[in-house]
C-alpha cells in the first residue's frame, strides 16, 4: 500500500493543531478509492485513535466527535467557547464541523 509520511513541527498557533503538543510524524495511506477503501479508512481511523493518533480536521472520511474529543481533549472545549463568543448564531459552522466540534447538545439540536 502506498502512503505519504512527513514530519510536522510543534505548532501551538491553532487550538486544533495536530502538532500542538509536540513534533509529529504522519502516516497517510493513499489509494485510488478501489472497493474496500472506505472500510479500510474506518478501521484505520479507529486504529489510529486507539493508539493516540491525532486527526487532521480536513473533512477526512470517517472522523467523528469521539475521535476528535479523544485527540484534542480540553482544547476542543476551549475552541467551542471561543467559537460561541465570535459566532454565537453558528453561521460559520458547517454541518461537517458541527458534528465534530459542536458540543453534544448543539450537535443534537441541528
Amino acid at each position: 500500500m502506498l502512503c505519504v509520511g512527513y514530519r510536522v513541527a510543534k505548532d501551538q498557533s491553532s487550538l486544533l493543531s495536530y502538532s500542538y503538543d509536540g513534533n509529529m510524524i504522519t502516516i497517510d495511506p493513499v489509494s485510488t478509492g478501489n472497493p474496500g477503501w472506505t472500510d479500510f479508512l474506518a478501521a484505520y481511523n479507529q486504529f489510529a485513535s486507539d493508539h493516540g493518533g491525532i486527526p487532521l480536521l480536513n473533512q477526512t472520511f470517517g472522523l467523528n466527535r469521539t475521535f476528535v474529543q479523544m485527540a484534542l481533549g480540553s482544547r476542543l472545549q476551549a475552541f467551542a467557547d471561543a467559537r460561541k463568543a465570535f459566532d454565537p448564531a453558528g453561521r460559520l459552522l458547517n454541518d461537517y464541523f458541527k458534528g465534530l466540534l459542536a458540543e453534544t447538545s448543539e450537535a443534537a439540536a441541528s
